[in-house]
């Protein structure tokens, strides 16, 4: 069975996940599988075989560690770890409030989120929210509030942040507090106002007024990702050539003088004698060329298993950043059913997006793919020219190329941009996708900010009807309806529409601003 490993290290806390069969390593290395400041490499391993799970490192060599027990690692550093089976995230979600507060802890009395651990305090924190922004306290529990990694006594709780109380983990996702950890200790209570989002009227009890939310947007990842090139190839190999040159030439000579019979014996044995250096210099550059074509092997084939590991790494950076490009991007297009949700819940995201925004008038359509949100370039030379094929180079531009696209995220098109937008193919398939687009313009944008059109043919009202509960579809005065389903009042739309685009223009040019600085409103 999993097993999660947590890691106290003075006021900053590590997990992670051990497999069956498994280790993994806490450590400052580069290969460690968790990053730990001021750790030596792989000073902690945590190893999970069948019959039980160790720990070793830091003078520390247990075998069989019981589940949910503290191991004291040390005590100067105020260093520990706690394991427990891995467990999932609850099916149980929290609504937060948009003022008020919300208190967490062990008591089932005191507090509205109740979580019977061991290692909760009684009374251990308290979420403290006012107008959409949430604030965390900690009550002066035993084992401390973390934060993203580290302790806290006082901190900000914003949307994809994660709270952990040694195995606990809370995460802040739409407004909604999503647990993990917990099991079946988990008791919910019913929150003291209306909801995300609203809050009571004092003058009608019954009334809910909405209030939006300020909205936290993520940036996207924006710097630049260059690959180093790989080391020099090396000189090619070639085999000297001076020792036997040399002999040649030698026994050439000696050769040519007795073909010619002018040598004496005594000068024939001087030549025989001088045949001695030439053959050792031709030993000696044999065993030379050996070395150099064994060096240059050995060198081509660290060149490569090193390259290729930091190309790995290079890879894995890669494919981290095009991760959170698409969480990001994923959490602000939702699909049409979470739009839908998010409607009916009162999220806190309802309507979160402004005239401001970089997303404004963004729609998503569906999934599909985009370039990366950074560049990945190489430090090739500008001419590109190469002298000969390398294979190390070439996977640098193949990689380049690889990686410039994310995929399986949301396609969207930015209306803002967009003057006419048509669609060619069968009515049934983009008659869907056009209610997709409403329900997710809807949701994201305020009727204040975004009004809607609707002309339809009257063969499909029974389909379009269900539009004019919805606040974009009317006017500012609540007084007509902008949806048509016969000549008469597509007639009356389009002068509307008229009326509104020459204000507009007049406003425009009064004011001299630039026609592309007000978004428009259909």
């Amino acid at each position: 069975m999993d097993t999660k490993a947590v890691l106290v290290h003075g006021d900053r806390l590590y997990y992670g996940i051990v497999q069956t069969g498994d280790s993994i390593t806490f450590g400052s290395g580069k290969r460690d599988t968790v990053q730990v400041e001021d750790f030596e490499p792989k000073q902690i391993t945590v190893t999970n075989k069948p019959s039980g799970v160790s720990i070793r490192g830091m003078d520390i060599d247990q075998k069989n560690v019981p589940m949910e027990s503290i191991v004291i690692l040390d005590e100067s550093t105020q260093s520990y770890m706690y394991l427990t089976t891995l467990v999932r995230t609850s099916l149980k979600q929290y609504k937060m409030p948009y003022r008020g507060s919300v208190k967490l802890g062990r008591n089932l009395y005191s507090n509205d989120v109740v979580i019977n651990l061991p290692f909760i305090s009684s009374e251990h924190l308290v979420f403290k929210c006012d107008a959409g922004n949430i604030r965390v306290e900690d009550l002066d529990s035993t084992n401390g509030t973390y934060i993203n990694g580290k302790r806290i006594g006082v901190g900000k709780f914003k949307s994809g942040d994660e709270l952990c109380v040694l195995s606990m983990c809370i995460k802040l996702v739409n407004g909604m507090l999503v647990f993990e950890g917990v099991n079946e200790d988990l008791t919910l209570k019913e929150a003291d106002n209306a909801g995300v989002g609203s809050v009571k009227d004092d003058s009608n009890p019954d009334k809910l007024v909405f209030h939006k939310s300020p909205r936290v947007q993520e940036s996207l990842p924006s710097q630049e990702i260059v690959i180093a090139n790989p080391p020099s190839k090396g000189q090619k190999y070639e085999k000297g050539r001076s020792g036997g040159s040399m002999l040649i030439g030698s026994g050439a000579m000696m050769g040519a003088s007795m073909l010619t019979g002018m040598m004496s014996p005594a000068l024939l044995a001087a030549r025989s004698a001088s045949l001695i250096s030439p053959i050792t210099s031709a030993v000696n550059a044999g065993k030379t060329n050996k070395k150099r074509k064994r060096s240059l092997e050995d060198y081509i084939r660290d060149r490569k298993e090193k390259y290729g590991a930091y190309i790995e790494d290079q890879k894995a950076l890669i494919a981290s950043v095009a991760a959170v490009q698409r969480n990001i991007i994923s959490i602000e297009n939702p699909s049409p059913a979470e739009a839908m949700n998010t409607v009916f819940d009162l999220r806190r995201n309802l309507w979160e997006r402004m005239p401001g925004d970089r997303d404004f008038l963004d729609v998503r359509v569906g999934m599909g793919y985009e370039d990366l949100c950074v560049p990945v370039k190489s430090r090739s030379g500008a001419s590109g020219f190469k002298m000969e094929d390398d294979e190390a180079e070439n996977l640098v531009e193949q990689i380049v190329e690889e990686t410039r696209i994310v995929d399986n995220i949301p396609a969207r098109i930015p209306l803002l941009k967009t003057n006419t937008l048509g669609f060619i193919g069968e009515r049934r398939v983009y008659r869907e996708l056009v209610r997709n687009m409403i329900i997710c313009l809807c949701s994201s944008h305020s009727f204040e900010d975004v009004k809607l059109i609707g002309i339809f043919d009257d063969k499909e009202k029974t389909y379009w009807d269900y539009l004019r509960w919805i606040p974009h579809f009317w006017d500012d005065e609540k007084d007509n309806c902008m949806l048509a389903f016969d000549e008469n009042g597509a007639n009356a739309l389009c002068d509307y529409v008229a009326d509104v685009i020459s204000i507009r223009k007049e406003n425009i040019e009064n004011k001299n601003v630039r026609d592309n600085s007000i978004p428009s409103p259909f």
